[in-house]
């Protein structure tokens, strides 16, 4: 077997990559061009897409480790989920947020409806990401992993092997394609066989399988002089510039009748992969000829992440770009293709913020599992998986409840229906109602936690250090209270408030809290009390504190995890609480929770209700944030004692 050249980065790689991905960003643009029927755009385009998708296989397979076929299958998968599949999720993630604000381009998907988000998700997971379609390579590339890892283990000790393999990868791939046109929107086909582009996997392996000849076969390692890389660099251009226009077919995407990889349209059969091959020589060719200056390089290290922010310009910018330039500006061949190029730069330029920031506070999700960021400061592994899939499951409901409360839902008024709009929650803050119910959840909140935080700090104390007559059972009967149903206490509490004069008081709400807070409370607060040795209590008062310095300068700060547990289990009690609230405030008084009970009628404005549903989710979402570390810190302790 050849000598292996080890995959450590190597510049040239990085360079070709950048080349890459500039075409990418000009491939999209110029689409836009070619769509509105330019001839100079639809020659450009035929082009960039007879080899730059392509290119990206064969530098894949240029850098892939061979030893991963060796590996046992749980660290594959490992491998696959935390630089593959989770930086997809992620960043699919956040490509659903733009259609809440803006209007892009998507194909007939209905967004930000509801409707239109559901539609969206299921022909993501099931076919084509319908939120960032240029992310539809990275689902393309692990389908080719996955083949690499099935496959390799047979071929690995032969380059004759390798050379064969890529061969009948081809042509089994091209046959298939063109026979059973696997996916094509054309036909409806875009849910269905096409689980990671598979179908198109089987023939992208084959310029994979090149990428890994040319490596072993030391392709542009070590010095190579000028003399032979610009003429050979001229041929392939050559090779490119007098193949790409011939190329006419057969191709299973009509509309374009161009080399679209994604759709498995190639077109000749040999045409296609002798143009392919010589674009993918010119640009490797050219990146051995550059200088490997910072700036290239580090955008070559990031195509994955540009991938995706691509996504913002094919969807909202490029379309609108495209029809300004041609109204506005010559079409000439070389103007198009001059002002294509500033597009493209102008474009990467404005994306190195984006990929500076998600590298810095998130480096793990958008594919650098090893390296820690500002946010998440731990390396990932598979066992993310699981949490993963359970708070994209958590998750993905806020996404409509989100879009619903930015859009027009209530016939008759000024704004059609359907139309984005800040209105639900500029009316949310015009009505003294409603502001005065969310004012009024937040003083239930704060003050059943300063009432029943000091209570439960000192009686718990109190059951952790001493010993007295019915201890025990005293302990046990408050969360016997705690487990009490509200309704039950409902009518007793009523009157006894009324007769305190505490119907349609804070004060009232807050200490009906009290009687199920105080309880739960006590027995979390205990556990760490016991936690904490008695030598602390015995030592202070040796050197002369009183019990209340003692207590606030050095116990309090040992039981700040407790607290904030403590403090955490009121918060979500009181703030979702409506029992007692819709006895207790029969005038005046109402909590969120209530309020948002009225909005309910015959003619409900639903995008009223979903932005004061968003507005009561935030306080909850910022007491966690805040606290989050003391409340991890005490669910630790309590979990261990």
């Amino acid at each position: 077997m050849t000598a292996v050249v080890p995959t450590k980065r190597i510049a040239t790689i990085d360079i070709a990559r950048f080349y890459a991905i500039a075409l990418v960003f000009m491939g999209h643009f110029v689409e836009e061009l070619m769509l509105l029927k330019n001839p100079a755009g639809m020659s450009l385009y035929k082009f960039i897409y007879s080899f730059h998708m392509l290119l990206f296989a064969v530098l894949a397979g240029y850098v892939a480790k061979e030893e991963v076929v060796d590996w046992p299958v749980a660290k594959f998968i490992d491998r696959c989920f935390t630089t593959r599949l989770l930086p997809f999720i992620f960043l699919t993630l956040v490509m659903m947020i733009p259609p809440l604000f803006f209007e892009g381009k998507f194909f007939g998907l209905p967004l930000p409806s509801l409707v239109g988000y559901f539609r969206g998700t299921v022909f993501t997971v099931f076919g084509l990401p319908s939120f960032c379609v240029p992310s539809w390579f990275l689902l393309m590339i692990i389908g080719v992993e996955i083949v690499h890892y099935a496959a390799f283990r047979y071929l690995k000790t032969s380059d004759l092997k390798i050379l064969i393999a890529a061969l009948l990868f081809y042509v089994a791939g091209y046959w298939l394609n063109l026979k059973l046109d696997i996916f094509n929107p054309l036909k409806g086909r875009i849910v269905g066989w096409n689980y990671l582009f598979i179908h198109g996997a089987i023939t992208l392996y084959a310029f994979y399988l090149l990428g890994i000849l040319l490596r072993r076969r030391r392709f542009l390692v070590g010095k190579v002089s000028i003399k032979r890389l610009l003429p050979a660099a001229v041929i392939a251009f050559l090779a490119v510039l007098f193949t790409y226009q011939l190329n006419d077919g057969p191709f299973n995407f009509h509309v374009y009748n161009y080399v679209v990889i994604m759709f498995a349209s190639y077109g000749h059969f040999l045409l296609f992969p002798f143009t392919a091959i010589a674009g993918c020589a010119l640009i490797l060719l050219l990146s051995r000829m550059t200088r490997a200056q910072k700036t290239i390089v580090w955008l070559g290290q990031n195509t994955m992440l540009l991938m995706f922010l691509n996504g913002i310009f094919y969807h909202y910018i490029n379309p609108p770009l495209a029809k300004w330039v041609l109204e506005g500006i010559s079409s000439s061949g070389p103007v198009i293709l001059i002002l294509s190029g500033i597009v493209t730069l102008v474009s990467l330029a404005l994306c190195m913020p984006l990929v500076y920031l998600f590298n810095t506070l998130v480096p793990q999700l958008v594919g650098k599992p090893k390296l820690t960021g500002l946010i998440l400061k731990k390396p990932l592994h598979f066992r993310w998986l699981p949490p993963t899939i359970y708070i994209l499951f958590l998750f993905l409901p806020l996404l409509p409840l989100v879009s619903v409360s930015l859009h027009v839902t209530l016939r008759g008024g000024a704004t059609p229906v359907g139309e984005f709009t800040l209105s639900n929650y500029i009316r949310i803050f015009q009505n003294p109602v409603l502001t005065g119910a969310i004012l009024n959840s937040i003083a239930y909140v704060t003050l059943n936690i300063l009432i029943t935080i000091p209570v439960a700090l000192l009686a718990a104390y109190a059951f952790s250090r001493y010993t007295f007559v019915g201890d025990k059972h005293l302990f046990f009967g408050f969360l016997a209270v705690r487990m009490t149903p509200p309704v039950v206490m409902v009518l007793p509490v009523f009157l006894i408030f009324l007769q305190l004069d505490l119907v349609n008081k804070p004060l009232g709400i807050a200490l009906a809290h009290c009687a199920f807070n105080v309880p739960i409370s006590i027995w979390v607060l205990e556990s760490f009390f016991s936690a904490i040795p008695k030598e602390f209590d015995e030592t202070a008062l040796l050197d002369g504190y009183s019990f209340l310095r003692f207590f606030v300068r050095i116990m309090i700060p040992l039981m700040a995890p407790g607290i904030a547990v403590a403090a955490f289990f009121c918060f979500m009690f009181s703030w979702v609480e409506i029992v007692f609230a819709r006895v207790l405030t029969v005038t005046s008084g109402k909590p969120i929770g209530m309020a948002i009970s009225t909005l309910f009628s015959f003619r409900t404005d639903i995008g009223l209700v979903m932005a004061m549903t968003v507005l009561s989710i935030i306080p909850g979402v910022l007491m966690i944030c805040f606290a989050r570390n003391h409340i991890a810190k005490g669910f630790t302790i309590r979990a261990g004692s």
